[in-house]
């Protein structure tokens, strides 16, 4: 009998660490796939936020460029009302005095063709210290005309890569205005130019 219960012991003995070992393993199985999942939800739900953020990113990338758009705009709009005031305060300054402006004829020195990249060389039949210089992409200069103030006509160059943006149909005008001593001129002729 001592026997056969030392066999039971004995074999108890090898049976239940087996147990044991069987649902620790099973434990530490179920643990491992249950964090394996979570962290799949976790990182699926990472992406999605990601797609999202990106999203975020390009509509404020828009709202940027609108902004810069109604930016550039001002600029213009603030370039046109200080010619008009710099025209204004010229006309009340010598509203006394007889002022013949000087009508200005503009010349491309033969040259029909011109680049984005460089500007046409410019003549005008009249020197002044600076010129107002009008670029459009039609030739009634009525929309899409940018105005700039130069000291001189070789400074068209150093604007023109911005100017030349406006061309349509692969066509951009340019006329003038000069202004000498606060006075300004009447606006010159319209000169055409096929760009490439």
């Amino acid at each position: 009998m001592k026997k056969n219960i030392l066999i039971i012991v004995l074999a108890l003995s090898l049976v239940l660490p087996a147990q044991v070992n069987a649902g620790f393993f099973r434990t530490v199985v179920k643990s491992a796939t249950a964090v394996s999942l979570e962290m799949l939800k976790l990182m699926s739900k990472m992406s999605d936020d990601i797609g999202i953020m990106a999203d975020d990113i390009g509509i404020m990338a828009d709202r940027i460029l609108t902004m810069a758009d109604k930016i550039v705009h001002t600029e213009q709009l603030m370039a046109d009302l200080i010619l008009d005031v710099a025209e204004l305060n010229t006309k009340i300054v010598d509203k006394d005095i007889s002022i013949t402006n000087t009508t200005l004829l503009l010349s491309s020195t033969n040259q029909t063709n011109t680049t984005f990249h460089v500007a046409p060389t410019l003549v005008v039949n009249a020197e002044a210290s600076e010129y107002i210089i009008y670029v459009s992409s039609n030739i009634t200069m009525n929309t899409n005309t940018i105005s700039i103030i130069v000291h001189n006509l070789n400074e068209l160059q150093n604007n023109w890569a911005e100017l030349s943006t406006i061309s349509q149909n692969n066509k951009i005008y340019i006329s003038v205005k000069s202004i000498e001593n606060n006075i300004i001129s009447s606006v010159s002729n319209t000169v055409g130019f096929d760009i490439y």
